[in-house]
């Protein structure tokens, strides 16, 4: 969520957000190197899933409850100028 939040701020299309998170799933899932035990349950081999739906559901619900990432970002106490130059660090100009 952190990364879709620093893509969003930066304006990545909402699309590639959406398909970079589903990717994720692939780098992720793979069978644990032991059983994997909490209290009464137990897995034999540990799936991580992103489906895009979550993504996107995730980015829409940060467009209507928080007006995106740089007004959530904003009301956490970042100033324009800290956001600015976020933005500016995580970005750079194409050759």
């Amino acid at each position: 969520m952190t990364i879709a939040l620093m893509l969003d701020l930066v304006g990545v299309a909402r699309e590639t957000i959406v398909d970079d998170y589903a990717s994720s799933a692939g780098y992720f899932a793979r069978p644990a190197e032991a059983l994997i035990e909490h209290d009464d349950w137990r897995h034999d081999e540990l799936v991580v899933e992103s489906p895009p739906e979550y993504m996107a559901s995730a980015l829409t619900h940060l467009d209507r409850e928080h007006g995106g990432a740089r007004a959530l970002l904003a009301r956490q106490g970042l100033t324009d100028t800290e956001l600015d130059r976020l933005v500016e660090r995580l970005t750079e100009e194409a050759p």
